[in-house]
Formats: C-alpha cells, sequence, structure tokens
C-alpha cells in the first residue's frame, strides 16, 4: 500500500472512490460520484498552493483519501476542512490512522490553526480517530440529514495547533437589571 499526495492524473480514480463511498450513504454527505471535470477544477484551484491531500492506493486502486483545505475567505485562512474517506474492505485496518497523521503533519507544518470537520454521529469508529487526534466535539446539529429512511445528526468538531482555545462564559446581552 501506497500514500501520496494526489495529482491531476488521480481525478478519475478519485472521483471513482469518492462514489463507492458516497453510494454507501453512511460516511460522507455526498450520495453520488461526482462529475469529473467539477472535480478536476476544484483539484486544480488548489493543487500548485500549499495543500494537504492524501491519497492511498493499493495493487493501483484508490483505496482512500484525506484532504485539509483551506477556506477561501482571506479573514478565515488560518481554517481548514478536513475530509476523508476510506473504500469498503479496507476499513478497519489502520488506513484511517495513516492518512490522518500524515495529513495533519502536513497541516501543522503549513501554519493551519484550526481543522475543523462534520461526522456522522453513528460513525464510532471516526468518531474515535478524531478524538485520538486532538480533535473535540464543538456541537451537533439535530436531524441535519436525511439519509437510509431516517434523520442523521451531524457531529462538528475542530482540532487546534496550539491546542484549544481558553473558554470563556458568554455575556449576555440583555441586562440583568429588573426594571422597576
Amino acid at each position: 500500500m501506497e500514500i501520496r499526495d494526489l495529482q491531476l492524473d488521480d481525478i478519475a480514480p478519485f472521483c471513482q472512490a469518492i462514489g463507492q463511498v458516497a453510494a454507501e450513504q453512511r460516511y460522507i454527505l455526498t450520495t453520488q460520484t461526482p462529475p469529473e471535470d467539477k472535480m478536476a477544477d476544484w483539484v486544480k484551484s488548489y493543487i500548485d498552493k500549499p495543500h494537504v491531500h492524501f491519497i492511498a492506493e493499493h495493487k493501483e486502486q484508490l483505496i482512500g483519501w484525506c484532504d485539509i483545505i483551506p477556506l477561501p475567505r482571506q479573514n478565515q485562512s488560518h481554517m481548514a476542512n478536513l475530509g476523508m474517506g476510506i473504500v469498503a474492505g479496507y476499513r478497519g485496518q489502520g488506513l484511517g490512522q495513516q492518512l490522518i497523521s500524515r495529513a495533519l503533519a502536513r497541516a501543522d507544518a503549513i501554519a493551519i490553526q484550526r481543522i475543523q470537520l462534520e461526522v456522522f454521529s453513528d460513525n464510532v469508529a471516526a468518531i474515535r480517530l478524531y478524538q485520538k487526534h486532538g480533535f473535540q466535539q464543538e456541537g451537533v446539529k439535530r436531524k441535519a440529514c436525511f439519509m437510509r429512511q431516517r434523520y442523521l445528526d451531524i457531529i462538528a468538531m475542530a482540532r487546534f495547533k496550539d491546542g484549544p482555545p481558553i473558554s470563556r462564559p458568554i455575556s449576555s446581552p440583555v441586562s440583568s437589571q429588573a426594571s422597576g
């Protein structure tokens, strides 16, 4: 098995891998194979910049990926979204661990301060993997997706390069003085 950077020549097999995982309607929000031309445009938009996009191959078949893509707004350029997937038959073998370790090391090297992701609440293996790598739950989006004939909650998680920020109590904008 080889883990390496995504190249433009990988667009077709990358789309196929996404399509395989998407068809399961269990691990990612996407439910169908993305069009290759749109995927190529997306990859071309960041491939020449510092980026994080690793793929895993086994016997010349793309079997997994992990990308950490910075947000486009200038005032959020310190933030990035993490996405990953493993093709059925290759899960539970440590591939996710290898991919995310490589991706986070690269993200830290290019000064991404906050990495965020969303994961289905019933994807316990992924949640544990993310927690193992320093991600903390920030919130839950209740009934955020309808797949497999049921509503699913989505957990928002984030990891900070220098550890989580110090939490401060939120002050209420409503005056606590009683009107008389």
